[in-house]
């Protein structure tokens, strides 16, 4: 169902439920969080991480904390000797 409020900043209860829940909880649940976990784990090994400069980094802290205007990485590959 389409619903045009759903970007309004009011926080409803239940409003975000990637997998669901109960009996109709997605069967692939554990597998995507496995496959999240192998690709940071690949970006972390295979990757060097570099902040673009002149950034902002002001932090907002609600929900959790992160930078206002968010955060610019450059990733390069590393060479593997």
């Amino acid at each position: 169902r389409f619903g045009p409020d759903r970007t309004e900043d009011q926080q409803k209860i239940f409003g975000y439920i990637p997998f669901g829940g109960g009996l109709r909880e997605c069967l692939g649940r554990e597998f995507a969080k496995l496959e999240m976990k192998i690709f940071a784990a690949q970006l972390l090994r295979d990757y060097d991480w570099k902040l673009v400069p002149g950034q902002d980094l002001e932090m907002v802290v609600i929900p959790t904390p992160h930078p206002r205007d968010g955060l610019k990485v450059k990733f390069s590959r590393r060479v593997k000797s």
